[in-house]
């Protein structure tokens, strides 16, 4: 896959980009965004390896993403799918009726386990979409939060390059007001 990012603000605060992406390496292993980084310098800034065993979560060099649970989750749910990014962008009003979108403010960013979690809420709510190659993909938009998009690896990125530009106002940073819609 060719190396994309969608960070949602491109005045980074503090010098570092909002959401998280991961990668599916086999089903006890990923690798993860480190929690608060810039990744428009992904080649210097790195991830970190994640293992799971059982119940235990182990991490390699540095703490992982919040929306790393989630997204251990969500591999699991979807296995045919071994690449997620999630970014805080707002949702474009001719998407709204396109776009399945998941109510996000009474939950924990990162909360597994239970119905009342982030992860039973996005894994819940995805759906499929069909890109113009004909690959397809799973979403959902946390309102007023941002997207979480899962695909595989062998997805050309041009098409979901296109069908994240197609839908979401990339260059600006979800802050929960209603007027990010607009």
């Amino acid at each position: 896959m060719q190396n994309t990012s969608y960070t949602g603000d491109s005045k980074m605060s503090s010098h570092v980009t909002s959401g998280h992406f991961g990668i599916k390496i086999n089903q006890y292993e990923s690798t993860c965004s480190i929690r608060k980084q810039n990744y428009n310098d992904i080649e210097n800034v790195g991830m970190v390896k994640v293992i799971t065993e059982n119940d235990k979560v182990i991490a390699f060099g540095a703490k992982p993403s919040v929306g790393d649970a989630t997204q251990r989750e969500l591999f699991k749910r979807y296995p045919r799918y071994d690449c997620i990014i999630h970014f805080h962008s707002s949702l474009k009003i001719s998407s709204r009726s396109v776009i399945n979108i998941a109510n996000q403010f009474n939950f924990e960013c990162g909360s597994t386990g239970n119905n009342d979690s982030c992860a039973y809420n996005t894994t819940t709510n995805m759906k499929e979409y069909v890109l113009n190659d004909g690959s397809r993909i799973h979403a959902v938009h946390l309102d007023h939060h941002g997207p979480n998009i899962m695909f595989s690896s062998k997805t050309n990125s041009n098409f979901i390059n296109q069908f994240i530009n197609e839908h979401w106002n990339i260059d600006k940073q979800t802050t929960g007001v209603l007027e990010d819609s607009k």
